[in-house]
């Protein structure tokens, strides 16, 4: 995770994630890249390319002092890059994202009915790459993870999640706890992946990183997960991502489109 890479539209909670990812990259030794996308010009208004091209100016310099801010700061190795897409923004930072090991940017959550309903911005850039991506809620500081706390996804690999969960704690380092959090009764089944997982964890386990699973009856789990959350202990919390079908997505209920709206701490994505 020492290749990050972070959008920036210049406003507040996307400078306060820079920041955020600019703290990560100093503590794992990596290097940032700052990303500004700008939607291509239509062909109807080309008459306007002399205005877009003193727009694009204004944006280099203010990247050109982030960067440079950033590295006087922060002492870590930082670039930028300005690219322009025909495609969604969200899109674009996905595509970009691929040769990167980690995605963080800032949110302000899902301000409007509309994105409480579809999806926050950050929601739409999980759903375009498979690059982990950590979500820095507005007003969230940085502080060295202590605790991360992965809510179990029956059907997430568990030797990709394993290596997953596993850099993560090496990196900061920190225990992990994988929480099931159940809305109904135990079956045989569920029982059986979650050992299945407890053995891949501890069998790749070769930095004696601390393990914990716990077990939370809620009919809530939004609630459950703020339950654990409780403590002072700085935490990030994490979640399994997969691209659902219709179906799913009319009759599932989608945490990680929930909880990126509404986090009030890091929220990690990684991708089944």
């Amino acid at each position: 995770m020492k290749n990050i890479l972070c959008p920036v539209d210049f406003s507040e909670p996307a400078l306060e994630g820079m920041e955020y990812a600019a703290q990560m990259a100093r503590s794992l030794g990596g290097r940032l890249t700052l990303i500004h996308i700008v939607p291509s010009i239509w062909p109807e208004a080309v008459h306007m390319e002399g205005e877009v091209l003193g727009a694009e100016e204004s944006i280099s310099n203010k990247l050109d002092f982030l960067k440079e801010k950033i590295t006087s700061e922060f002492n870590i190795t930082c670039d930028w890059h300005l690219t322009h897409t025909v495609d969604t923004i969200e899109k674009a930072i996905g595509e970009k994202a691929a040769s990167y090991d980690l995605i963080v940017m800032g949110t302000n959550g899902a301000d409007d009915f509309y994105q409480y309903a579809f999806g926050s911005n950050a929601y739409h850039v999980i759903s375009e790459t498979k690059c982990p991506l950590v979500i820095v809620p507005e007003g969230c500081q940085y502080a060295n993870i202590q605790k991360i706390v992965y809510v179990f996804d029956p059907e997430m690999n568990p030797v990709y999640l394993a290596d997953q969960l596993g850099e993560a704690a090496a990196a900061f380092p920190s225990k992990v706890i994988v929480l099931h959090v159940l809305t109904d009764v135990v079956s045989e089944e569920t029982d059986r992946q979650m050992e299945v997982l407890q053995t891949t964890l501890k069998a790749r386990d070769s930095a004696g990183f601390q393990w914990g699973f716990e077990r939370e009856f809620s009919a809530d789990p939004a609630g459950a997960l703020d339950q654990v959350l409780s403590d002072n202990e700085p935490a990030l919390l994490t979640l399994s991502f997969h691209h659902r079908t219709l179906v799913e997505r009319l009759f599932e209920k989608d945490m990680v489109k929930t909880l990126s709206g509404v986090a009030r701490q890091p929220l990690l994505v990684i991708h089944r």
